[in-house]
């Protein structure tokens, strides 16, 4: 078989070689892992989205050292990053601006030091303009197309230069401040990315720039971000020499850090990770999951209710009592202690005897019908199993039409999911409890009494039938031997055995330590009381099963015994997706716990920005309001 495609890029991005701090390095390990988990699933959009931002953190881990930082100019028309970009690298009309063409930049200008152009990763499709100088080495400044315009290609080539950046300069001016689109960009990336924010043309409101930079952390505060004077630039982009700029370009622009560029690019992982299995993206698990177990339970209803309507049938409640009685004499045995237990596995074997002739004697007419019952009885006896016939064929077609709905509704939705695959491979045990088909002499007797006796009856039927009287067997016996009635029942049944068996242990002790010899009559007078002592237990039980086992408390037996065929991957595929909705929410606060420790270890520098806890990213809707 092939391999799967995401597979293999999960292979290749493994952080095995990376210079990672250990406890980082676990972290990708777990993170690693539950990307393969997802792999099964990623036909279903929202595992297929939470894989590709998995992938896409892994792939941080794999950028070497030496390819330099990409720091991305962000912002909407006419807010003066092209004026900002050519002020920091101090190259006029390095990026062409226009006051009177709006959406002039068109595509990405990358300010690059001429040694860092060999390392440059590959843009394809984005057709960068490279703008040697004015930048140190380690680093590369990027102004892109504006996020607001009318042309929509631009927003799709600033989105792919952001995916790369490992730093953004979120640039706006005191008119556009607020604008909703630029907002929105912003809140789409914020707990990603780290953030500087820049404020420009601050010369054409001298007095009050002030109150409107305060307005603007505001707003920034009230998205999540904790901005303070590091991270927040007020600009006159315009006017040389300013104040603002040198500081911009100061905090920016100074020789990078070699030892701090593997921690950056581990803090990316770490954010774009958090922000994979942060609750958004995890809830689809929860709420597919609960969907399921809504269809399970409505297919369970209602195949409840199209067996119990054909259960009620006289014939096939007799034929269902009877067997259910046999299958809870059989889990008695675990039950009832080990004085009472060899009679009641005596009974337990031997009562398959009476009912496969009571019920199978109608199977065929004449020799060969009363042949195949007396045979099919005694492998029934021998196997532990019961004559299930009546219950099959009282179930009829009607029934098998209800499960076949049942079983199509459930597989129609995991297919039209994307959901089919989960839990296809896994060893299920099959309805019947049979994990291995029988072998050997008893497997060719086996067929061929079934050939006389069950040939007509589906197998998945049969065995679903099977399965259902003995889950109401194992409820039967329970309810026979729990509460007060069966504490007694059970006290009282091994008290008398093991009170017969001490005295036929005295007398045999005493024979031997006197050295007599005993009478004939007292082996007889033994094994008669020895038997005697079993009946009041028998019996006791026998009341108690078939208390349990009666016409009123049918129903909730069916009910407790009674599980979908169809139900089985429904539960599988459930239990999948919550089991990965605790599973990504668990490793999502490990990697929020780990960016606040790395934030210790990046330090304070202005360079290297602020950042938003991916929990606190506000929904599209509080963006718009701010």
């Amino acid at each position: 078989m092939s391999e799967h495609p995401h597979e293999a890029q999960t292979k290749e991005k493994s952080p095995a070689g990376a210079n990672l701090l250990p406890w980082i390095a676990a972290l990708a390990g777990r993170v690693g892992q539950f990307r393969k988990e997802l792999l099964v699933a990623d036909s279903w959009a929202p595992a297929a989205r939470v894989g590709v931002e998995l992938d896409r953190a892994l792939a941080a881990l794999e950028v070497p050292p030496s390819v330099p930082a990409l720091v991305v100019m962000l912002g909407g028309t006419g807010v003066g990053k092209s004026e900002l970009f050519n002020a920091l690298i101090e190259k006029s009309g390095a990026s062409p601006s226009s006051d009177t063409v709006r959406c002039h930049t068109s595509q990405p200008y990358l300010a690059i030091h001429p040694l860092d152009r060999a390392h440059l990763p590959a843009m394809p499709g984005l057709e960068p303009v490279l703008v040697e100088g004015g930048v140190p080495r380690g680093v590369v400044l990027a102004d892109t197309p504006d996020v607001d315009g009318m042309i929509e290609r631009h927003h799709g080539v600033t989105r792919q230069v952001l995916e790369r950046s490992d730093l953004v300069l979120f640039v706006t001016d005191p008119d556009r401040r607020a604008n909703l689109q630029v907002l929105e960009e912003l809140r789409r990336w914020a707990p990603r990315k780290r953030w500087l924010f820049v404020l420009t043309k601050a010369d054409r409101y001298p007095e009050t720039i002030e109150s409107i930079a305060l307005d603007f952390g505001k707003r920034l505060t009230e998205m999540g971000f904790p901005v303070d004077r590091s991270s927040l630039f007020v600009v006159a982009s315009v006017k040389p020499g300013d104040g603002g700029i040198e500081r911009l370009r100061q905090a920016l622009l100074r020789p990078g850090d070699g030892s701090r560029m593997p921690l950056l690019r581990q803090d990316a992982f770490l954010r774009q990770s958090a922000h994979a299995l942060a609750a958004p993206l995890l809830q689809p698990f929860r709420d597919h999951a609960e969907r399921l177990r809504a269809l399970a339970q409505d297919g369970q209803s209602r195949q409840e209710q199209a067996y119990w309507q054909a259960i009620s049938q006289p014939k096939a409640a007799d034929a269902f009592a009877r067997v259910v009685k046999q299958a809870a004499w059989k889990e008695l045995g675990e039950r009832v202690g080990p004085f009472l237990f060899p009679a009641v596995w005596a009974r337990a074997r031997m009562q398959p005897l009476a009912t496969g002739w009571a019920l199978s004697r109608g199977l065929r007419g004449g020799a060969l019908g009363v042949a195949g019952a007396l045979g099919a009885s005694a492998l029934w006896a021998l196997r532990g199993l019961g004559p299930l016939r009546h219950i099959a064929e009282a179930l009829g077609e009607s029934f098998q039409d209800s499960l076949a709905a049942v079983e199509h509704d459930a597989r129609r939705t995991l297919e039209d999911a994307g959901l089919d695959r989960i839990g296809v491979n896994e060893k299920t045990v099959k309805p019947g409890g049979k994990t291995e088909p029988p072998t050997g002499l008893g497997a060719a007797l086996d067929g061929f009494l079934k050939q006389w006796t069950l040939s007509d009856i589906r197998p998945e039927l049969l065995a679903r039938v099977e399965a259902d009287v003995d889950a109401a067997g194992r409820e039967s016996a329970r309810l026979a031997t729990s509460g007060l009635g069966g504490l007694v029942t059970v006290v009282a049944g091994n008290f008398l055995v093991a009170g017969m068996v001490g005295w036929v242990g005295w007398r045999l002790a005493k024979s031997w330590w006197f050295d007599t010899d005993l009478p004939t009559s007292f082996f007889l007078k033994a094994i008669s009381l020895m038997a005697i002592s079993f009946l009041p237990g028998l019996l006791l039980l026998g009341w108690c099963v078939v208390a349990q086992v009666n016409p009123r408390r049918l129903r909730g037996l069916l009910a407790k015994g009674s599980q979908t065929l169809a139900g089985g991957q429904l539960e599988r595929v459930q239990g999948a997706l919550e089991g990965w909705f605790r599973q990504g929410g668990d490793i999502g606060k490990s990697l929020e716990e780990a960016q606040r420790l790395l934030s210790a270890d990046l330090g304070p520098d202005a360079n290297w920005g602020t950042s938003l806890p991916a929990q606190s990213a506000q929904p599209a809707t509080q963006a718009r309001q701010a």
